[in-house]
Formats: C-alpha cells, sequence, structure tokens
C-alpha cells in the first residue's frame, strides 16, 4: 500500500515539476518585460525578479528539516492547483505587489514538487542513479517547451502589443493536461485505498 501510495505521489509531483519548469523557464525571459510594465527601473526589477529563486531555495532548505509532508497529497494538490495562478498573477498582474505575491507562491510550489518528486523517486528507487535521471528528464523538457510556449504566444500575438496575455493562453494546454495528469494520480490511490479499507473490515470476524 505505501509503495502504490509513493508511486502516486511521484507520479503527480513529476507532471507538476513539469508545468513548473515549463512555466518557470517561459517567465525568465519575460519578467522584464513585466516589471518595465508595472514602470519599475531595472536595477530594483532585477531584485524584485530574484523573489522566486530565493523563495524556492528557502523552501528547499524547509523541507530538508520539515519531514511532515512526506507521504501526504495535500501539499501536492496545492501545487498543481495554485502554482499556475501564481504563474498568472505574475505575468498577468498589475501591481508590484500582485506580481511579487505570485512569485512567492510560485517559487514555494515550485520548491514543494521538485524535492518532492526527487524524495519519492529515490525512496522508490533505492537512489538509484536513474531516480535522478527521471528528474533531469522533467526538467529537460521544461527547458524545451517554455521557450516555445512563448514563440507560439508571440505568434498568437502577431502585431498586438499585449503578447503577454496571448502568451497566457498559450500555456493553458499544458497546465490544464499537467495539473489533470498529476491529480489524476492523486485521485486513484485514494480510491484504491479506500477499496482496501472496504477489504479489510470485510475480511475482519
Amino acid at each position: 500500500a505505501d509503495v502504490g501510495r509513493y508511486e502516486a505521489l511521484l507520479a503527480s509531483s513529476r507532471w507538476t515539476m513539469l508545468s513548473s519548469y515549463t512555466l518557470m523557464f517561459l517567465l525568465a525571459p519575460l519578467l522584464p518585460e513585466v516589471f518595465q510594465r508595472l514602470g519599475r527601473p531595472v536595477t530594483e526589477a532585477t531584485s524584485w525578479a530574484s523573489s522566486l529563486d530565493m523563495v524556492r531555495v528557502a523552501t528547499f532548505a524547509s523541507l530538508m528539516v520539515l519531514h511532515g509532508w512526506r507521504g501526504r497529497k495535500a501539499p501536492l494538490i496545492c501545487a498543481a492547483v495554485a502554482l499556475p495562478l501564481g504563474f498568472a498573477a505574475v505575468l498577468g498582474g498589475g501591481s508590484l505587489v500582485t506580481v511579487v505575491l505570485g512569485q512567492v507562491v510560485f517559487g514555494v510550489l515550485a520548491g514543494v514538487t521538485y524535492h518532492a518528486a526527487l524524495y519519492y523517486a529515490l525512496v522508490l528507487e533505492n537512489a538509484a542513479v536513474d531516480a535522478g535521471g527521471g528528474h533531469e528528464r522533467m526538467i529537460g523538457l521544461g527547458l524545451a517547451i517554455g521557450p516555445a510556449i512563448g514563440l507560439l504566444g508571440d505568434a498568437l500575438a502577431g502585431a498586438d502589443n499585449d503578447a503577454l496575455g496571448y502568451i497566457l493562453i498559450a500555456a493553458l494546454p499544458l497546465v490544464f493536461c499537467t495539473g489533470f495528469a498529476a491529480l489524476r494520480s492523486l485521485f486513484r490511490v485514494t480510491a484504491a485505498e479506500r477499496v482496501d479499507a472496504g477489504l479489510s473490515r470485510a475480511a475482519r470476524p
């Protein structure tokens, strides 16, 4: 039962991690444009843009010390649902507060999915080399898909000056598909656990 649960948690975290790295590599070249739209000078914008990575690193460090999240579905459900909202707040936010809060939400949940995916892979595969290899494949896919979505958004925008809005639209299919796959993995294991619990009760004298 624990193995099945961890496999579902691994699948869910990897799907959301694919989404997080795709959106992260999409955000990186767009952040200067976001802060320019808000009228922030380059020197100030550089500091604000680092918020996402600073929060992500802090999340890594925290999860190494705090172990209560292990084996739980709630952090991954939250990540699958709220990570795209953080992305949308960064890209479409109309104020500095909204953009920075979006970076904080995105950074925390990206850190959660990265750490969870690596942890569950190492546990299930006994710290084998391929556990890390699967992890890196997701990052590599994100590196390729993110810029591709940006190019698609630019193509959809054409002569329209509001390319950011079109990029949000172009990202929707990926966000929907990865979110659905991540949540489906978790709800399938929930259903299996309920069946097991029912069989256990039926077997009692």
